[in-house]
């Protein structure tokens, strides 16, 4: 029965996930019709005996009309239309403009006129502002009605429809459309709108994460890169691209015209060689100094990404290569120093894979930081840590099996990823496996380099569904390797702990602000059963009437810092309890405990 009322009221959970205005305009028009319904076969039953004994057969005609529309009505609302809404309130209208020559007892005419009060609120529902205003002023003419005491028989008395209890009547059907049938029908619509607020806040999150994402990508893919529109206007340059065409600031670089600072050379000599999948470029400013321009790809709003490559020290050795399209093809994909898949090319042959097959869906991914690079870059120089580089990921490859996607993201991290069967779902298996494949030294100039390691690994598809996620998932399992352990996994219940502490971290600060952390005595008793001393311990309860403990709150307390104002909240708090005590010469000792970070504190 319940369910049948829910769809007939179209508030089911898959009816209240339909946005469109028919459908809540629907939901709308049935409620506001079953409450008309129950008026008129209410006024139907209980007026009908009155009206038949006082000769008043017209009542009961039009009471049945009333119900007979509304029933069709209600039965024409499975196929929806403005016809029914404006059908709907015209019945309404006419039932009360009926009144007037009808009801000749002014007091209880102008209750049933309180009615049309509801008109615009009825008409905002289903036709707009315009239909409401309307509405509103044609309540004028009600209003100025209402209030004052100007009488209208138009017909004889013979005709007056009034009974004993016609101003409770209409006091009924007041209440019913008021009170109960117009604030479901707004609940409805207001579901509607708190639902589409809701999808719009998540929209509008996912945008914002995706954004700076992207903005990451784009400053960290490891080469020059600038985002252009067809016109060759630069729109976007990371900061590697500025310094590469000899600016300090990107502000002096955006906006300007690509071909301003790089002149075509060769076959790439065209008017708009910027829409090239390659062109061979110099510098305006130092014709010595050659670049290579890659245009990546073209983005959903008509954007290239193009990536600048300084080549002026290989040009020599690129006479003897052969410039086909293969390569420009491969330049754009791949990472300039170690020929990898990048990032983008990455996630293109992991999502490939695992969708390729059953036999492909089940595997691993696992990123790789160089610990200690930078002291290897400091040491060697940035020209010899390249060919560690170059060497660690040639090292890796020989290692790897030739079913494994392997990448170089940015910098020192390298992505792969690898199809695994059931043995390998065992982390301590998998990571036997990657410690095995790992180069622990490299020979570099006749010098051996060790190097260290930090792994952070996820799983597909439990992990993530594509490779987008499952990096994602990754890079946080990355952050919690630390030197102890090094190869770290992916744990959703870390994940969920740490959104739950940084919430809590939130309503903490605010608390610690207000002074909502309040101090509890517990009383010390000796054997003979008196209470020698006093223990004061901090308790903090939510709005929710739960209570955090003490050991979790003043954990995320000291690690925001957050604990020495806690503490002199708290002592404020018991030396004017103390206070209190001493001029009632309460003598018992109260112990409080302070931790070194409040004692070291030098405000506190």
């Amino acid at each position: 029965m319940i369910n049948n009322l829910k769809d007939f009221f179209l508030i089911k959970e898959e009816q209240l996930a339909l946005h469109d205005k028919d459908t809540f305009r629907k939901s709308t028009l049935r409620i506001l019709l079953m409450a008309a319904l129950c008026f008129g076969l209410g006024m139907t039953l209980f007026t009908s005996f009155e009206a038949w004994q006082q000769d008043k057969p017209l009542l009961i005609v039009i009471n049945l009309c009333f119900v007979s529309l509304t029933l069709y009505l209600i039965k024409a609302s499975k196929n929806y239309s403005n016809k029914l809404s404006a059908t709907f309130l015209i019945s309404l209208l006419v039932s009360a403009l009926l009144m007037v020559p009808l009801i000749q007892d002014d007091q209880t005419l102008k209750y049933g006129l309180v009615f049309l009060y509801t008109l615009p609120i009825l008409c905002r529902l289903f036709f707009g502002m315009k239909a409401s205003l309307i509405a509103m002023a044609f309540n004028l003419l009600t209003y100025s009605f209402i209030i004052s005491d100007f009488s209208i028989n138009l017909l004889p008395a013979s005709y007056d429809l009034t009974l004993t209890n016609s101003e409770t009547h209409f006091h009924t059907v007041v209440f019913i459309f008021i009170n109960i049938a117009i604030p479901l029908a707004v609940s409805r619509i207001f579901y509607t709108l708190e639902a589409n607020a809701n999808q719009m806040e998540v929209l509008n999150n996912k945008i914002y994460r995706n954004n700076e994402l992207y903005e990451e990508i784009f400053e960290h893919t490891g080469t020059a890169t600038l985002l252009c529109n067809r016109n060759g206007q630069i729109l976007k340059a990371n900061q590697q691209a500025t310094k590469l065409l000899g600016f300090e600031d990107n502000d002096e670089l955006e906006e300007t015209f690509i071909n301003r600072w790089l002149a075509p050379i060769g076959e790439s000599s065209e008017k708009y060689f910027w829409q090239s999948n390659a062109s061979n470029c110099q510098l305006r400013s130092a014709q010595s100094t050659h670049i290579e321009l890659h245009r990546s790809n073209l983005t959903t709003h008509g954007y290239y990404v193009m990536h600048l490559q300084n080549v002026t020290h290989l040009k020599e050795m690129r006479k003897v290569l052969d410039h086909t399209q293969e390569r420009n093809s491969r330049l754009a994909k791949f990472d300039a120093l170690t020929q990898l898949p990048n990032h983008g090319n990455f996630c293109q042959l992991v999502n490939e894979k695992i969708n390729k097959g059953q036999e492909h869906k089940m595997g691993a991914m696992f990123i790789i930081r160089i610990s200690q690079f930078k002291l290897l870059n400091k040491q060697f120089g940035q020209q010899k840590a390249n060919q560690i580089i170059i060497s660690f990921a040639r090292k890796l490859q020989e290692n790897l099996s030739d079913k494994t996607i392997t990448s170089r993201l940015r910098g020192v991290k390298f992505a792969c990823f690898i199809p695994i069967g059931h043995t390998y779902l065992i982390q301590r298996n998998l990571s036997a496996l990657i410690q095995s494949v790992l180069p622990i030294q490299l020979q570099f100039n006749g010098e051996s380099i060790n190097l260290e390691y930090h792994v952070g690994i996820s799983y597909a598809p439990s992990d993530g569904k594509n490779a987008q996620q499952l990096i994602e998932h990754c890079e946080m399992a990355l952050e919690n390797a630390t030197s102890a352990d090094r190869l770290a996994y992916y744990n959703h219940a870390r994940e969920s702990n740490l959104i739950e502490e940084y919430q809590l971290g939130t309503l903490l600060s605010e608390a610690i602000k207000q002074d909502a952390i309040h101090l509890w005595l517990q009383p010390q008793v000796s054997a003979t059963g008196e209470i020698v001393s006093f223990e004061a311990l901090a308790r903090w309860q939510l709005d929710d009437g739960k209570y955090i403990s003490p050991m979790v709150f003043i954990r995320i307390a000291e690690n925001l810092g957050l604990l020495p104002k806690l503490a002199e909240n708290l002592l404020r708090e018991l030396v004017s309890l103390l206070a209190i005590w001493h001029q009632e010469h309460i003598k018992t000792p109260v112990a409080i405990n302070l931790a070194g970070q409040e004692l070291m504190d030098d405000t506190f």
